[in-house]
């Protein structure tokens, strides 16, 4: 009898390592930045998910406009690059949903 061509393993071992930067932008007035007290945001996609509550106890100004939310892991499931992700910001008794998308580079 033949050898078997192929090596059998019982299991399949990956090691996967995520580094995740979400920036929300807000494009609203300096009015409304700067009397901002609450802002919570979620952002959800087919393998993760993630988000934050700041609770504001000093006016923001127009510098602050961008809010980052940094997340890492091993061994967590990677975004596909053309994935839709499913945008919720609440902020100062205001909500909005939206769907983030591809952003295509300049070439």
């Amino acid at each position: 009898m033949a050898k078997e061509p192929f090596l059998k393993k019982k299991k399949t071992h990956y090691v996967s390592e995520v580094s995740t930067n979400f920036t929300l932008t807000f494009n609203g007035s300096s009015d409304e930045i700067s009397s901002m007290k609450n802002l919570k945001y979620r952002y959800e996609f087919s393998s993760s998910s993630g988000g934050q509550e700041l609770n504001i106890d000093k006016p923001l100004t127009d510098n602050e406009k961008v809010f980052t939310h940094k997340s890492s892991g091993k061994g967590t499931a990677i975004e596909i690059p053309d994935e839709v992700i499913q945008v919720t910001v609440q902020w100062d008794g205001n909500t909005e949903n939206f769907e983030m998308g591809k952003i295509e580079k300049n070439k």
